[in-house]
């Protein structure tokens, strides 16, 4: 679900309220870059775009093997 312009003011200030008070700017950046991979996260959950765990190892063990038959 993409949030509102709206969500998203109250977030910054619920961020800025969260963050100790020797923040940098790199600490801040860090934290909304995480925020928003988490929620880009929850989205393709919510889409129903996922993989299980299982499935995606075996997916990494056959392209090592591939790479390693080279």
């Amino acid at each position: 679900m993409m949030q509102t312009a709206v969500d998203i003011k109250a977030e910054i200030h619920s961020l800025a309220e969260q963050l100790p008070e020797q923040a940098t700017w790199d600490d801040v950046v860090r934290e909304v870059m995480l925020r928003q991979a988490v929620q880009e996260g929850i989205d393709d959950a919510d889409a129903g775009r996922m993989i299980s765990h299982t499935d995606l190892k075996q997916k990494w063990v056959n392209k090592l093997a591939t790479a390693l038959d080279k």
